[in-house]
């Protein structure tokens, strides 16, 4: 066998390696094409450049350092956010940079996660399908520079689906449970999925007794509410009125619905 013979045999079986390791393949093909971007994008103008609900996240994690956590306001805005920015600066130290760098390895977890949820549900192909068409859909790569929940949020969402997919275990409903929870103290509008939820696992949901679906249901909504208690009881606590997770809703339902709102 000649060297040429011998280094196509070794290629082959490499990709194979790979092809076989897809998800960390994602992973790794995600974090470069994001990297790419970000090598040229940290000479704009716009890349420190922080502006509406970019400066007020920033300058809440930064109250929230010199708070040592704490929090004397009702939250205005979704809080799980600022307090994961407020967590990496006390770590790393306040540079966009590190913000960046985790949202990139969260935006390359979602792509791998999509890849495994489209391999378990079809084929491998359609694992690579659903990850090139997260990898090459720009808008994601464009809010991992951003100082913007966006990143965090479609992580948790995509995660959620991933738990509940297939969920046979109080294991996997109380971890699906808990995201649920994490992804309203970021996206408050998905309180409106955990009944949605709840209602799936006790009409819908096959092969399974109805003493299994009300466990499964409690084991759902038990940790989500718990994590979304705390920033509950804050705002009561200060305000004396029921605030969810944020006093922003109103505005926004305005801001969504009226055709004269200028945005």
């Amino acid at each position: 066998m000649n060297l040429r013979t011998t280094n196509i045999a070794v290629a082959r079986r490499l990709a194979a390696v790979l092809l076989r390791q897809g998800a960390w393949l994602v992973f790794g093909g995600m974090l470069v094409l994001q990297a790419i971007v970000w090598l040229n994008y940290r000479h704009s103008p716009f890349y420190a450049g922080l502006v509406c609900d970019a400066k007020q996240y920033a300058e809440w994690a930064r109250a929230l350092i010199a708070a040592h956590g704490n929090s004397n306001e009702v939250f205005y805005q979704a809080p799980l956010y600022p307090y994961v920015v407020a967590g990496l600066w006390a770590v790393f130290g306040p540079h966009l940079g590190v913000i960046y760098l985790a949202q990139m390895l969260l935006n390359a977890a979602t792509a791998a996660l999509l890849f495994v949820m489209g391999r378990d549900a079809g084929s491998k192909w359609t694992g690579w399908v659903a990850a090139a068409g997260y990898c090459f859909y720009g808008m994601l790569t464009f809010y991992a520079f951003k100082l913007l929940s966006e990143t965090l949020a479609v992580f948790l969402h995509v995660l959620l689906v991933y738990l509940m997919f297939s969920a046979r275990s109080r294991l996997r409903w109380l971890a699906s449970g808990v995201v649920c929870g994490m992804l309203i103290l970021t996206k408050p509008n998905v309180v409106l999925l955990a009944p949605c939820v709840v209602a799936y696992l006790l009409l819908i949901v096959p092969a399974a007794s109805l003493r299994e679906r009300l466990s499964w249901a409690g084991c759902f909504l038990l940790p989500a509410m718990l994590i979304v208690a705390p920033a509950t009881w804050h705002n009561y606590r200060l305000e004396r009125q029921f605030v969810m997770v944020s006093a922003n809703g109103g505005i926004n339902f305005y801001i969504g619905n009226n055709p004269r709102a200028d945005g």
